[in-house]
C-alpha cells in the first residue's frame, strides 16, 4: 500500500536549497524474510524487544526517499535530512534504492550511521532490466522509489 508522496528541503538563512527529496509513505506486510529460518523469524520479530519497533511483519510502515539532493554530499545535512523526514512523518525506517555507484552515495556511505536494520540486513542488489532504442552512455542508473514500493 503506498500513501501520499511529499517533498523535504532544508535551506539556508537567503532561502537557497541545501538539502531536498521526494517520499513517498509505503507499508508492507512481511510474510517470510530470506534465509532458512525466515518464515519462523516473522513469527518471533513480534517478540523481540527493539526489533519489534524497526520491523512489524503485519504492518511494516517505512519512508521511500528518491531524487535526493545534498549540496556538496554533506553527510550531516543527508543526516539531518532523513533524520528530520523520519520525524515529521513519526517513523524509523527508511528504505532507499540507490545505484551504489551514486556520486552522492558514494560520498557519504561511509560517513553516515544507517542504524541497526542496516547492520542486519546490510546491503542489497537489485537487478534492473532497461530497454532501450538508444546506447547507455551514463554509469549510474535513477532508480524511483515509488516504483519499488
Amino acid at each position: 500500500k503506498i500513501k501520499k508522496v511529499k517533498h523535504f528541503t532544508i535551506r539556508d538563512e537567503h532561502g537557497e536549497f541545501l538539502a531536498f527529496a521526494k517520499t513517498t509513505l509505503a507499508k508492507w506486510e512481511i510474510k517470510r524474510l530470506p534465509g532458512k529460518m525466515g518464515g519462523t523469524l516473522v513469527k518471533i520479530l513480534p517478540f523481540i524487544p527493539f526489533l519489534n519497533r524497526l520491523i512489524k511483519p503485519k504492518a511494516h510502515n517505512f519512508v521511500v526517499p528518491e531524487a535526493v539532493f545534498v549540496k556538496n554530499n554533506d553527510s550531516l545535512l543527508f543526516h539531518e535530512l532523513f533524520d528530520g523526514i523520519l520525524a515529521h512523518e513519526q517513523q524509523r525506517v527508511i528504505i532507499w534504492w540507490i545505484d551504489e555507484n551514486d556520486p552522492g552515495y558514494r560520498a557519504i556511505k561511509s560517513r553516515m550511521s544507517w542504524g541497526l536494520l542496516n547492520k542486519l540486513v546490510g546491503v542489497n542488489s537489485v537487478h534492473l532490466v532497461e530497454r532501450s532504442i538508444v546506447p547507455r552512455t551514463q554509469t549510474t542508473f535513477y532508480t524511483s522509489g515509488f516504483d519499488f514500493v
